[in-house]
């Protein structure tokens, strides 16, 4: 079984970011429960593009520490 990145007490999870098949456009990934939404946001314009994570949990039911850890692990760095 694949280990997760967030753990299952997370009640909701939003992404922003910039996808090769839509560049200069934000996309808008939304997950809460079993159901998701992926869908084409605002262009950027003249903002600089990034991309943000947000994880909505009851209180005290994640460790900010253990998600930035299991975000860092997916990180691909290619060798030399």
């Amino acid at each position: 079984m694949p280990k997760t990145i967030v753990p299952k007490i997370t009640v909701g999870r939003f992404a922003v970011g910039e996808s090769a098949d839509a560049p200069r456009t934000r996309v808008i990934l939304q997950l809460v429960g079993k159901r998701w939404s992926l869908q084409p946001g605002e262009p950027w314009g003249d903002a600089v593009p990034v991309s943000r994570l947000v994880f909505i949990a009851l209180h005290g039911q994640m460790d900010g520490v253990e998600i930035l850890a299991s975000l860092a692990r997916c990180i691909h760095r290619p060798g030399p």
